[in-house]
């Protein structure tokens, strides 16, 4: 092990941690911890065949894991870069949300309230976030800037598109920003149907006072935050939910919602348990590398069929050999 090996990094990874470490210092990059632009980069100059490049992340990732720095093979542009068929999927997946986005109303009450979050949530889910890291995302995970929405730390990036304001993530987001700054103010609801209903709800950045609080939330059909949560907290939507509603969209089949006039009166206030939310977001927390782990499972599973789909017509010929030995010796 050499004085740059992470402590205990297995042997077989130290190969090709060693030439990812050599390939930073030739460009004076830092190689842990190490961004995700940078080992996307780094397999970008390498190239190789997609089992290769899946085993230099793992790697990485290893080294990274080690010592304790995120990793950064999670990011979605690292794991499009050594899955072709991923980012095949992505790209249908982005042009059929780019349609659906079009359509969604950014104004009326409620409509424009449910347009702005289903296009947050397409937007993010349609990027590459699956539907249990989405729901489980805080507002101070996402910092937005007039070129870029940065997620989790660089673990997704959307560049802004300025010519299609309707389809710009960082339109998308600040529109969508604009509605949760106000949800946990006391008088949020009526500001809320009221700046909407005139079109007057500006764009603006997430509110840092509410950075612990969920990106995509739940509503009833009038507009009020649902779920036991706090006293100016935020109910995050089911991974369920969320799926359902993408796929509805996508389907064709977007969910319909009447606008109102006024919002409806508020209920008979209840006696809700102030813990609700923070032991909810530390159960998804706990969660979270499970539910990474899988995506995992499932992109090695997909390589594993494509490697038997591409070893297929050769066992198939051996197996044909054989059978017609077997039968002419039958008849010897």
């Amino acid at each position: 092990m050499t004085p740059t090996d992470p402590p205990s990094l297995p042997a077989r990874y130290r190969g090709a941690w060693e030439e990812f470490e050599d390939w930073c210092t030739a460009l004076a990059l830092p190689s842990r911890p190490a961004g995700p632009d940078v080992v996307a980069a780094y397999l970008a100059a390498t190239r190789g065949r997609p089992q290769t490049q899946r085993g230099r992340v793992t790697a990485i990732n290893a080294a990274h894991r080690l010592a304790g720095y995120p990793e950064p093979g999670r990011a979605e542009a690292v794991r499009q870069a050594y899955n072709p068929a991923r980012a095949a999927r992505r790209a249908r997946t982005r042009r059929a949300v780019d349609t659906v986005l079009a359509g969604l109303p950014e104004h009326g009450w409620v409509r424009g309230l449910f347009g702005r979050r289903d296009a947050a949530l397409l937007t993010l889910a349609g990027a590459g976030l699956s539907f249990p890291r989405l729901v489980a995302l805080r507002q101070e995970q996402i910092q937005i800037t007039d070129t870029t929405v940065v997620v989790d730390e660089g673990m997704l990036v959307l560049p802004a598109d300025p010519d299609q304001p309707q389809l710009c993530p960082v339109q998308i987001l600040r529109r969508w920003a604009a509605v949760t700054n106000l949800v946990p103010l006391g008088d949020g609801h009526a500001l809320l149907a009221e700046r909407l209903t005139h079109g007057t709800l500006a764009p603006a950045d997430f509110d840092p006072r509410w950075a612990p609080h969920p990106v995509v939330t739940a509503f009833d059909a009038y507009g009020r935050p649902t779920g036991r949560a706090s006293i100016g907290g935020l109910h995050p939507l089911h991974a369920t939910a969320a799926a359902a509603i993408a796929s509805a969209h996508l389907s064709g089949n977007s969910p319909q919602h009447r606008d109102y006039p006024r919002p409806a009166p508020a209920s008979e206030p209840l006696e809700l348990d102030p813990n609700y939310y923070e032991r909810g977001a530390d159960a998804r927390q706990r969660t979270r590398p499970i539910l990474d782990e899988l995506d995992d499972l499932l992109d090695d599973l997909e390589a594993r069929i494509q490697t038997v789909d591409a070893q297929l017509p050769a066992i198939t010929s051996k197996m044909s050999r054989t059978s017609s030995k077997r039968s002419t010796k039958g008849h010897t």
